[in-house]
């Protein structure tokens, strides 16, 4: 009976919040947002939910987790915050928006090839070498960092490191554009030109007060990856172009040349 009024009323609880999420491809700039717009507003904040680390992501992507129960179980939790900022939910944003259909969700796009050298920056693998997925598998990289390079588990036919991450970013992507109209899009390139003031307008957007954050912007959340490398050199002709010819079409609709 206890545990049956437990189950009720986090539910109850779950249904009552309506948090921001900030979703987005690891390694395109989400953290640094959560963070400036947690700052900026006030407002607590989750920056990554660890309870969705493997093997649950597995278990909720092929249902042998109900989604639903997963966020009931921890919405006391993580989801008790303001905002929460959690990559990995962009992949059940649809199981997500039914939970949370009144909450405001922002999408943060960075160009794939930024972004993807980002990731291997990220793990300490070149980029300008043939990684097999077979080799990751057998790496010491963590499970987590494991399923964000070998995306077969998402659909990704192939045993090509860098096809797999370009599979993973043209995957992200269609989920923002089969969802637009319901997403605040931020492209981190323009978060970079001015990042005070692009916080401050993404905040008006979302409806919530806005503090000046100046003196944080330049702050690092994440460890530093080697933004300043030219991308030739970093992924060697044939590597950036499998990332050119994989992510084109999807490049192209957020305004990104990648010719």
């Amino acid at each position: 009976m206890i545990i049956e009024f437990l189950r009720q009323w986090k539910r109850k609880l779950r249904l009552t919040r309506k948090p921001i999420f900030i979703l987005g491809n690891q390694k395109s700039g989400t953290s640094i947002i959560v963070e400036l717009v947690g700052d900026a507003s006030k407002k607590s904040f989750v920056n990554d939910i660890d309870k969705i680390y493997e093997p649950i992501q597995y278990k909720l992507y092929t249902k042998v987790l109900p989604f639903k129960n997963f966020i009931e179980s921890i919405a006391y939790q993580e989801f008790s915050a303001e905002i929460i900022k959690e990559p990995s939910l962009t992949l059940f944003y649809k199981e997500l928006i039914k939970l949370y259909p009144k909450s405001k969700y922002v999408f943060i796009i960075r160009d794939p090839r930024d972004n993807i050298r980002s990731i291997l920056d990220r793990v300490k693998l070149s980029g300008n070498k043939n990684i097999s997925l077979d080799d990751i598998s057998a790496s010491d990289l963590t499970i987590e960092w494991k399923k964000i390079l070998d995306n077969r588990w998402l659909g990704y036919v192939g045993n090509d490191c860098i096809e797999s991450l370009a599979y993973r970013w043209n995957l992200f992507a269609k989920i923002y554009n089969d969802n637009r109209e319901n997403m605040i899009l931020v492209r981190y390139e323009d978060f970079l030109a001015d990042k005070a003031k692009y916080i401050d307008r993404l905040c008006s957007r979302l409806e919530i007060k806005y503090s000046d954050i100046s003196n944080k912007v330049d702050i690092q959340y994440q460890p530093k990856g080697n933004s300043s490398v030219n991308l030739e050199d970093f992924f060697g002709i044939e590597n950036l172009n499998k990332i050119k010819n994989m992510c084109y079409d999807n490049a192209v609709i957020f305004d990104y040349k990648i010719n």
